[in-house]
């Protein structure tokens, strides 16, 4: 995760975009930064797009 720290809100989102995977530090960081990490924390292969989905748009602001 210590790659992304310095990363802004922005900078997360754009990186987070360009992937054609999930990496889990980066989305562990997008939903800390959200307020959301005990949400992702519990999040399972059936709900944790619904948790990262969540604090994207809280990053965003959409």
């Amino acid at each position: 995760m210590p790659i992304y720290r310095d990363l802004t809100d922005d900078e997360l989102i754009e990186k987070f975009a360009e992937l054609d995977y999930y990496d889990p530090d980066l989305c562990a960081l997008i939903c800390e930064r959200a307020g959301l990490t005990e949400r992702w924390e519990h999040a399972d292969g059936e709900n944790f797009e619904s948790v990262l989905c969540l604090a994207i748009k809280k990053l965003t602001g959409a």
